[in-house]
């Protein structure tokens, strides 16, 4: 992984000239095919330069994620029906296709953010390898399923793939309603792809033997970790919490850190800390499991005191990057969730009891922070 800064802005400004160049030939009309292409390929190295902070990776998933979109799109006929009759909503789009109206508008954020179509052209949300495969497999799946947005973890894509999988298929086939969380139980190197970073808020009023602040499945430490080392001086216990497998599997953990086993289908053990942190927890979980999961927390959270923070995307509701309509689809493909917008995370935080207190949007297409407290 590197950064823009890395690039040089010497070598973005280069690129920037090369474009301004390749555009203003076509624009000329000059060999105008020729120019076209000149101008595609400048792009193409302008963009990837942007890029250059993301894995590599991240191409081959936005690739799939758009073909998934886009195969989804046809087959309900969407493409048709706008060219139709103009300018759709979502609702009328769900409508005429009978399918699930949120399906509808997961599918259409993912190709306005691609620009496959454009929101105030046309059409209006009206909002009010392996790695592959489920991708490849999405659309049959929500074909087969009558296009209904999927909701159970345990009927998604990524099981309708795994049986066409060899390194999957046995596994599913002997365990029908096994979610993918289950099956990476089992093979733990592919938890390599997940967790990242942490920063939290101040206000913590009590001594050295209360509790500052609980990762929440936090993997093997990476974000409490950086906490400890940004704020090594901080009053209060640290505590990781994580499935037992994942606790024994940590090498390396700060020694103010404390491992604790725990399954957030629980309730919660430790009563009136000062932060319970959940990061990319919620967007694996549909609505139902993932107010399971907020419940545990607010039960053990101490009115006036304490703070639940949540890192996730806070997809916009228009104008939104390419990244988070990906990430979605991914979420949709392999466990039937979904990333939310601020309006979805309010109703969802709500239902189980809290208010948001604050939510600061990310700078560019990463994840937001969200501060809630009990109503």
């Amino acid at each position: 992984m590197g950064s823009l800064s890395e690039v040089g802005c010497t070598d973005v400004q280069t690129l920037l000239d090369e474009v301004n160049v390749a555009a203003a030939s076509y624009k000329a009309g000059t060999s105008t095919e020729s120019s076209r292409v000149k101008s595609l390929e400048a792009a193409k190295k302008l963009v990837a330069a942007f890029a250059f902070a993301l894995p590599i990776r991240f191409a081959d998933y936005a690739q799939t994620s758009t073909n998934f979109a886009s195969r989804t799109a046809v087959d309900l006929g969407i493409f048709r029906l706008i060219a139709e009759n103009g300018q759709q909503t979502a609702t009328q789009l769900a409508k005429a296709t009978n399918a699930d109206k949120q399906l509808i508008v997961r599918i259409l954020r993912a190709l306005i953010s691609i620009g496959f179509l454009h929101r105030a052209l046309k059409v209006s949300l009206n909002l009010s390898s392996t790695s592959g495969l489920p991708y490849s497999t999405a659309s049959p799946f929500l074909k087969l399923n009558g296009y209904k947005n999927p909701t159970d973890p345990s009927s998604t894509p990524w099981h309708y793939s795994a049986r066409l999988d060899v390194c999957q298929a046995d596994y599913v086939a002997n365990n029908p309603r096994a979610m993918l969380w289950d099956w990476l139980a089992l093979h733990p190197e592919h938890f390599n792809d997940f967790h990242s970073f942490l920063e939290l808020l101040a206000g913590f009023s009590g001594g050295k033997d209360d509790v500052l602040l609980i990762d929440i499945a936090g993997g093997r430490g990476q974000d409490v970790g950086a906490f400890a080392a940004r704020f090594p001086s901080v009053p209060g216990r640290l505590i990781l919490q994580d499935l037992p497998y994942v606790i024994k599997d940590i090498t390396k953990l700060d020694s103010r850190i404390e491992k604790m086993v725990y399954d957030f289908f629980t309730p919660q053990p430790v009563q009136g800390a000062r932060i319970y942190y959940l990061k990319f927890i919620l967007h694996d979980w549909p609505t139902t499991p993932a107010l399971k999961i907020l419940k545990n927390v607010t039960a053990a959270m101490k009115k006036g005191y304490s703070q639940l923070i949540i890192e996730e995307f806070v997809v916009p509701e228009t104008k939104c990057p390419q990244l988070p309509t990906m990430w979605d689809l991914e979420m949709m493909s392999y466990i039937s969730a979904m990333e939310r917008t601020e309006a979805e995370w309010r109703e969802l935080l709500g239902a189980a009891g809290l208010k948001v207190v604050n939510v600061w949007p990310s700078p560019g297409d990463g994840q937001s922070i969200i501060q809630a407290e009990l109503a």
